[in-house]
């Protein structure tokens, strides 16, 4: 006889082996945490479960495995993080069909947020997505171990040239108060043996740092640079050290299915203000890595010098020249976008370097 209350199915919801049939489908949305894993379950239509605590991932794998065992179908989702992309290898090396989200503030009010809350809506809009409506939610492609490392070396990298700023700021600051100006790298060289005299017990702690620091910066931009690729598929212009960068935060370019989505992913298209009649175009959109948009202004501007022939600045040129300084830099910014639609083209075989008036790089 059927339960009151019962929200769906002819069984009662107390374990797997009585709610489960093959074919049943389980939705799993997850909020993921470095000392837990909340989820909240789903199966079919039916109203998703309250929230489960998983203290270890062993525990979890083998709760999931239970479902499978059942000849349920699982997918799971949770958001993008710092904890990473290994709950998703881990999953999908065990046949579960799962994604990982763009983090989202998800509550609708604004002012309440638990664990258990995120998992019941990601488990929700995981369903939808599932059942073909698509939009519920943006997808983050989870990289290759490879491609990950090399990413990591990146932006480890941009941390350290980060703190060297910051430690030489404050260096700057010490000598301001002792009515001594620094300018450059003023912990190198002759300029230390001009300071050492008066201000080495202020600075020398600082100054091991920095020259710490470099050390590791160098070895970073060497290995970094190992990645980049043949100079046959460099074009002039374009370092080991851009092209690595360009390579760690892209990935694979064959993700990007057209040329308008290698120059979105990084924040170089220009926005947009439309209603009606009115049209009305916005600076550019600035998403994605600041580093990397960073990256390819700078190898426009060398493009410009070593690429004479490259068809968009051959474009471009008559505009630039006797333009203004901020014209000059929005056609910059503008020849960055195209920089790496052409990037794109090329790494995917779709032009070549002759086709884009482009020469081989020198090393």
């Amino acid at each position: 006889m059927k339960k009151k209350n019962q929200p769906c199915g002819t069984q009662p919801q107390s374990t797997p082996k009585a709610t489960l049939l093959p074919g049943d489908l389980v939705c799993l949305g997850i909020d993921l945490h470095a000392d837990s894993i909340v989820v909240v379950e789903q199966i079919n239509a039916c109203v998703p479960r309250p929230a489960r605590k998983f203290i270890h991932p062993g525990i979890f794998y083998r709760w999931v495995e239970e479902r499978q065992k059942a000849g349920a179908r699982v997918a799971a989702c949770y958001e993008a993080g710092p904890c990473g992309y290994w709950l998703q290898r881990a999953l999908s090396a065990r046949s579960v069909e799962c994604l990982v989200v763009a983090p989202k503030r998800w509550a609708e009010n604004g002012k309440t947020k638990t664990d258990s809350r995120d998992a019941r809506v990601l488990c929700e809009r995981l369903f939808q997505w599932v059942n073909g409506k698509t939009n519920v939610f943006t997808l983050v492609r989870v990289p290759s171990e490879e491609e990950e490392h090399l990413r990591h070396l990146s932006r480890n990298r941009e941390r350290l040239l980060k703190e060297r700023k910051r430690l030489a700021q404050t260096g700057r600051g010490i000598a301001l108060g002792q009515q001594m100006r620094l300018k450059g790298q003023w912990w190198k060289g002759t300029r230390w043996t001009e300071l050492a005299s008066s201000l080495e017990e202020l600075l020398g702690p600082i100054r091991e740092v920095l020259l710490t620091l470099e050390k590791e910066i160098d070895k970073l931009t060497t290995r970094l640079e190992s990645h980049a690729a043949a100079r046959e598929a460099r074009p002039a212009g374009l370092g080991k050290l851009t092209d690595a960068v360009l390579r760690a935060e892209v990935g694979d370019f064959a993700r990007f299915g057209n040329r308008r989505g290698a120059g979105a992913y990084f924040g170089l298209v220009p926005g947009e203000d439309s209603s009606g009649k009115r049209k009305r175009s916005l600076p550019i959109t600035k998403t994605g890595s600041g580093t990397v948009r960073r990256y390819l202004v700078e190898a426009a501007w060398r493009l410009i010098r070593f690429q004479p022939r490259w068809w968009a600045w051959m474009k471009c040129q008559e505009s630039y020249q006797g333009a203004p300084k901020w014209r000059r830099n929005q056609i910059a910014v503008g020849l960055a976008r195209q920089l790496i639609v052409d990037l794109w083209r090329l790494r995917t075989g779709r032009t070549t370097m002759e086709n884009l008036g482009w020469e081989i790089a020198p090393d």
